[in-house]
């Protein structure tokens, strides 16, 4: 497939590395020219640096070393000795880092110069202590009643430290410890001056600061939650609200909202009374503590309504052996327990907990019971007499839906009655049965239905006493089964392919079939992410489709090719049938991760520099190291210079952003090298990209001037 170029819109990871080739040249350079007997010139190489400056503990150093004679360029070393810890030397001579420790060093310093003349000389370098001082500026306030935890902090001298309070006192229930830590809890409004004294070994002098802490009454808080109790109609309420923090005494108002009817909020903060009405109530409630200090919060208080058994008696009739359903109510929604506390319901009948009066009734008769529900928050209880009557009538007792049936099969099914004097007569009054089904005076429906759709009829039973009852009935009939769709795509295929598409019925149809194939892709990758390039060639994820009747082959409008795109995963096939059943399932091909793709690499040179630039994908949008292997001319030959990088953590960051997800796992990465010497000596370089699934390697890519 074509892969769009994937540079345009990503971020590079541009990182500095340095190529030192000076070094590598110098040592071919030196070894030719005492092959040749050059031993360099007339002037001896000597140090001329005659001491080194005094650094301090945590403070950057830096220094120099000088050379004369000889032939530069210089290459330094220590032969003897070692720095202070913290600080290291370059090669060609440079002193740098922050020292650690206090101290004098003594060592010994050797330069060699390109013609492997050497010299020596001894010195040192002396580390001190900083002074001793106290870092903390301030101290946070803290709050009456709270935990407080603060150190003191300290630097230069040489730990530990010893502190301890010189002048003033701390406020009451905080201390300081010998470690500088002031804990506790502080029990009293107030701001409180001291001075606290830090001291390290004998030879650092103390040192001491004034510091200052306030301590501030807790905030102000109403601790009640919300929603508050739920109260019922003409039921009595009281609930006391809380607070804390501040200075008590509290004074509580509504500033917000009103109460319910017979509810009132006191100064002391009781909401309480005989509600009124129900509904749900915004209340928003303010309380004020002696400093004036306020708060308010928005409460939400439901009054439920009083519970009452709504459903009316006597219950609507029933007839023996007719099977019999009534769903009691009541005046609220919340969750009821219904039971029958007196009385008998019919044989045959009975009543659930949730309300519902259900069953068949086996005897005629009149019934009397009381039934029960309880319920709501708070618990409510109500009781009412029923009345239910059962007679021996006519009734149909064949559920009001029919079976579903399907077209161009034959279909029975057969009504039934009970009650009455048989025989039934039965027939239809309004409504149509699908074409092809017929209704017998017996009750039986039967037939090859010729259409489609939902029916609804109107059916009456007669008996031989002239008494009559009609049913409501719906049937549906259903379009014959399709049978079982199926694609010829591999079940695994790697990233970059296309393949053709083919669609099949497992059964051929007496009419054209016509609908549209799609995919879906979910990706199994390190950083998952779909994949805009999987798709159909036609430029979608979705393409039509026609089978023709009586074929099983499905023909599209063009060439169906479908593209494997760069992440891993799994593609998923389902159809769409025209005017019929959607997301039919087809098959799933896996998109298998690999080793990384190298598409294209440039390298480019400058005087001094050099630039790599890569293209490619990962299809487990992942990658961990990159290694560049650089062929470089030498007076011995040519040499190859390796360096490896972790890039991890520059990929990660690619294939997590928002702007990766339209490339699916491409890349486009550049390396800039520094490089120290002639740069025109590096020939070509190798790339080697390694992810999850192994290595990927380029052959030479030659190197082009800019």
């Amino acid at each position: 497939m074509n892969v769009a170029n994937p540079r345009k819109g990503i971020s590079r990871s541009q990182v500095v590395v340095v190529l030192c080739l000076e070094f590598f040249v110098l040592a071919f350079a030196r070894e030719v020219r005492a092959q040749s007997g050059f031993f360099g010139g007339s002037n001896p190489v000597s140090i001329t640096t005659s001491s080194l400056g005094a650094g301090k503990v945590g403070q950057a150093y830096s220094d120099v070393l000088t050379a004369a004679g000889g032939v530069s360029p210089y290459l330094w070393s220590i032969s003897v000795g070692s720095l202070p810890p913290g600080l290291t030397m370059s090669i060609v001579g440079s002193i740098t880092g922050t020292p650690t420790a206090a101290g004098t060093w003594n060592f010994t310093v050797k330069v060699t110069d390109s013609t492997a003349q050497t010299s020596t000389k001894a010195l040192s370098i002396t580390v001190n202590l900083p002074p001793l001082a106290i870092t903390t500026e301030f101290l946070p306030p803290a709050t009456l009643g709270s935990s407080y935890f603060q150190n003191l902090g300290a630097s230069g001298g040489r730990p530990p430290y010893t502190w301890s309070l010189v002048s003033g006192k701390l406020p009451a229930g905080l201390v300081l410890s010998s470690g500088g830590l002031i804990s506790g809890t502080p029990t009293v409004v107030t701001t409180a001056n001291f001075t606290v004294q830090v001291s390290a070994d004998l030879a650092s002098p103390s040192a001491s600061k004034a510091l200052s802490i306030t301590v501030n009454a807790a905030p102000i808080s109403i601790t009640t939650a919300s929603p508050l109790p739920t109260g019922t109609v003409a039921g009595a309420y009281s609930v006391t609200l809380e607070a804390s923090g501040g200075v008590p005494p509290y004074s509580w108002s509504i500033v917000g909202g009103s109460p319910p009817a017979g509810l009132a909020l006191s100064s002391g903060g009781t909401l309480s009374g005989t509600p009124t009405n129900s509904g749900t109530f915004s209340l928003t409630i303010q309380v004020a503590d002696t400093t004036a200090a306020i708060i308010s919060k928005v409460f939400s208080l439901t009054i439920q309504a009083a519970l009452v058994i709504t459903t009316t008696s006597p219950l609507p009739p029933t007839v023996v052996d007719s099977r019999y359903s009534q769903q009691l109510q009541a005046s609220i929604t919340d969750p009821l327990t219904w039971s029958v506390v007196s009385g008998n319901l019919p044989t045959g009948v009975s009543l659930s907990s949730t309300g519902l009066i259900s069953g068949t009734p086996t005897a005629a008769g009149t019934f009397d019971f009381t039934v029960q529900a309880t319920g709501g928050t708070p618990q409510q209880i109500a009781t009412k007499l029923f009345r239910l009557e059962v007679t021996a009538g006519l009734v149909i007792t064949t559920a009001p839906r029919l079976p579903d049936g399907t077209a161009l099969l034959p279909y029975t099914t057969t009504l039934n009655a009970n009650g009455g004097t048989a025989p039934y007569n039965w027939s239809l009054t309004s409504g149509n049965l699908p074409n092809g089904l017929n209704l017998s005076s017996s009750g039986l429906i039967s037939g090859t239905a010729t259409t489609t759709g939902a029916f609804t009829i109107t059916v009456q039973a007669s008996d031989a006493s002239s008494r009559t009852a009609s049913e409501v009935f719906t049937l549906s009939i259903i379009a014959p089964p399709l049978g079982r769709f199926s694609w010829n795509v591999p079940a695994t295929m790697n990233p970059g392919q296309q393949v053709p598409v083919g669609l099949s019925l497992s059964s051929a149809q007496p009419n054209p079939v016509s609908g549209s194939l799609k995919i879906g892709f979910a990706s199994n990758s390190v950083l998952p992410a779909d994949d805009p390039a999987i798709l159909f060639s036609i430029g979608s994820r979705t393409v039509p489709f026609t089978i023709a009747a009586n074929s099983t082959t499905a023909v599209f409008d063009g060439p169906a090719l479908l593209l494997t795109g760069t992440v891993s995963g799994a593609v998923v096939g389902t159809v769409d049938v025209d005017s019929g059943p959607t997301g039919l399932p087809v098959g799933t091909m896996n998109i298998m991760p690999s080793i990384p793709k190298l598409i294209n690499i440039i390298a480019e040179r400058t005087s001094n520099s050099l630039r790599v630039q890569i293209t490619g994908y990962s299809p487990e949008r992942r990658l961990s190291n990159a290694e560049f292997g650089f062929d470089v001319r030498t007076p011995a030959g040519t040499q190859r210079l390796t360096l490896v990088r972790n890039v991890e953590t520059d990929f990660d960051t690619w294939y997590r952003s928002a702007a990766s997800v339209a490339f699916g796992s491409s890349f486009a990465y550049e390396q800039l090298f520094s490089v120290q010497g002639d740069a025109s000596m590096i020939d070509s370089v190798t790339v080697s990209l390694t992810n999850g699934q192994g290595t990927a390697s380029s052959s030479p890519v030659g190197i082009v001037s800019n």
